[in-house]
């Protein structure tokens, strides 16, 4: 556990949370670099000092500040159809599910975030069943296809700093309070009307998911540390999968279509009658709620392969959204060639007839597309 804390501390240091804010990318930058340079170097006690420097940046009110220009938060906000709310599990779920079905007849995009995990960072299920409680639909049941309001929620401290009470719209630097309707709170955050509340407000219950990581990294032994590293570092450095695929022969494009048929009759374990008989076809991907996923699979291995997604990430086919899975290679090189992180694809193997690979959902299709390259084409 205490070394999945210090992987999730690493990424959030590293940015991956903080992807709206350009002094956050820039910090991230910079924090990658040293962690990389001092990891390689194995010096534990400066990878921890300044990880913690990190963290304290991210609550000073500098972080948070423009240089070139002062917000005046009483000019009106541009217009904006994205839009976020704070919330906390301390809100019953018909509020929260009201205010999906308000944001879809407004027409506007609403993510939720939360300042940290239900229950604390020590399991994620708490978070997930709160998350279920108001975006599953009336009458229906997770075994349907169509179950769960197409609504994002996020662990977003940062975002959340400062906010004591919700609901709490969030429009650019802009806050307006309460329980009332999206309408009116979209109206006065558009209007500039910030810090004020029009309705009930619920107290927030959960921890700060950035403070409560780093109290726990600060437990961690140094000499368990090193040694987890050492370990880490050396399958890092040769990650799994080099000769598992072939370097794709052409440029191609299919479609995959993740029907699955029951081989036996699943029951139901309340009344043990049948619930899905055998034989009964179902999609994984009409359970999923609908949003893109893109995940490109590459050699680490292939230098070639390596220099020609570099290209591809400079000239915007691969943009920030897009995960980057690798098959052999050293992660410390790659990513610091890619200046992002990237992940093993020893997972993805069943996708891909070769490298390199895309794996895509768009945001409304219940297929999968994947699509591969041949290096030495052209882009």
């Amino acid at each position: 556990m205490r070394v999945l804390v210090w992987l999730l501390l690493l990424l959030l240091v590293s940015g991956q949370a903080f992807s709206e804010n350009e002094k956050a990318k820039e910090m991230a930058g910079k924090a990658f670099k040293d962690f990389q340079a001092n990891y390689k170097k194995g010096d534990m006690g400066k990878i921890l000092k300044k990880t913690k420097k990190r963290l304290n940046e991210l609550d000073d009110e500098k972080f948070y500040s423009t240089p070139s220009k002062a917000v005046d938060k009483t000019e009106p906000a541009k217009k904006s159809r994205n839009y976020t709310m704070a919330i906390s599990s301390s809100i019953p779920p018909q509020v929260l599910r009201t205010y999906i079905q308000q944001a879809k007849k407004e027409k506007v995009n609403l993510r939720f975030i939360l300042r940290g995990f239900v229950e604390g960072i020590s399991a994620i299920k708490p978070t997930i069943n709160f998350y279920i409680s108001f975006a599953l639909k009336p009458e229906k049941s997770l075994a349907d296809s169509d179950s769960l309001y197409p609504v994002e929620m996020d662990i977003d401290p940062v975002r959340f700093r400062n906010i004591k009470k919700v609901p709490a719209l969030i429009s650019g630097k802009c806050v307006v309070y309460g329980d009332a309707m999206l309408s009116a709170l979209i109206e006065r955050a558009d209007n500039g009307m910030c810090d004020i509340v029009i309705g009930a407000t619920y107290p927030v219950i959960e921890q700060n998911a950035l403070q409560e990581i780093q109290k726990r990294a600060e437990n961690i032994p140094e000499s368990l540390f090193k040694r987890l590293v050492a370990q880490k570092e050396k399958e890092l450095q040769n990650l799994p999968g080099a000769d598992l695929l072939p370097p794709a022969s052409r440029n191609a494009t299919k479609k995959i279509h993740m029907s699955y048929e029951l081989p036996f009759d699943v029951p139901d374990p309340k009344t043990g009658n049948t619930m899905y008989p055998a034989g009964y076809s179902y999609n994984p991907l009409d359970y999923l709620a609908p949003f893109q996923i893109e995940i490109f699979l590459i050699n680490g291995s292939r230098k070639s392969e390596v220099e020609w997604t570099r290209r591809a990430i400079d000239k915007g086919m691969i943009d920030d959204q897009t995960v980057i899975a690798v098959l052999g290679g050293n992660y410390f090189t790659i990513s610091e060639k890619f200046q992002r992180p990237v992940f093993s694809g020893i997972s993805l193997l069943d996708f891909c007839s070769g490298t390199p690979c895309l794996i895509r959902k768009g945001k409304e299709e219940n297929v999968l597309t994947i699509k591969t390259w041949k290096v030495d084409d052209d882009l």
